[in-house]
């Protein structure tokens, strides 16, 4: 079943067109990627999703809904949460405040206990460090409270944008190992990467973003072949 679907989408900034008739659509349980250089559209992409930028053209439906005219807060309560990138977490909060934050848009509030609680199995590292103010975590530390955060509203879709942005290789790999258990357990997720080989890994689809277009797309395994994306990306990287 299609979750998320988007048609010719259009995104200005004054006079620069940042998005261009981008088509994309995402299936329950998915993970899709959208990668490309730095420029190319991609949180753009996110921010038009979750109601953060307000598009000149196009359509977003969520689970067959036209989701254009709602807000940010009512689309999170529709069931899409983001990861922005940078993490964002309230510095001045502790760590519980911030996951508390995390529902705030939710329908359903019941049970909030259980939700913390599971949140602080994933990360033993905020169970120690609850009533601490996040701004004493580390790097790696925010964001996995960002993600934890962004779970508290029990999404459907779970946008992340940039999650291995400024993280040391240790924390990047628990980043992404977890990411690796929310989609065993069926999360459908769209990432953001320009780390372009950790987001084809984890991925089944992605969508190569040139200039606000999708210059490329397909099955991730597929684009890992590709000599175009291979001589612009991958080999730069390896």
């Amino acid at each position: 079943m299609t979750l998320l679907s988007i048609q010719s989408l259009n995104v200005n900034y004054g006079y620069i067109q940042a998005l261009r008739d981008v088509a994309l659509h995402l299936d329950a349980g998915e993970t899709v990627a959208a990668v490309g250089a730095n420029g190319a559209g991609k949180s753009t992409l996110l921010r038009a999703v979750i109601g953060a930028v307000t598009p000149v053209a196009g359509v977003i439906s969520f689970a067959g809904k036209d989701i254009g005219t709602l807000s940010a807060p009512q689309r999170v309560a529709e069931g899409i949460a983001m990861v922005p990138e940078g993490r964002q977490v309230f510095v001045s909060l502790t760590v519980e405040e911030n996951l508390l934050v995390g529902m705030s848009a939710r329908r359903d509030r019941d049970n909030h206990r259980e939700d913390i609680d599971r949140i602080y199995e994933r990360f033993p590292n905020l169970a120690e460090r609850r009533h601490f103010e996040a701004r004493v975590l580390s790097g790696g530390e925010q964001q996995m409270l960002a993600i934890g955060r962004a779970l508290m509203a029990r999404p459907r879709l779970l946008l992340l944008d940039e999650p291995s942005l400024g993280l040391s290789p240790a924390y990047v790999n628990r980043v992404y190992a977890l990411l690796e258990d929310l989609q065993r357990q069926g999360m459908s997720m769209l990432l953001v990467e320009q780390n372009v080989t950790l987001a084809l890994k984890l991925s089944n689809r992605a969508y190569v973003l040139e200039l606000g277009r999708v210059a490329l797309s397909g099955k991730s395994s597929d684009l890992m072949q590709s000599q175009r994306l291979r001589e612009a990306y991958l080999g730069r990287e390896t």
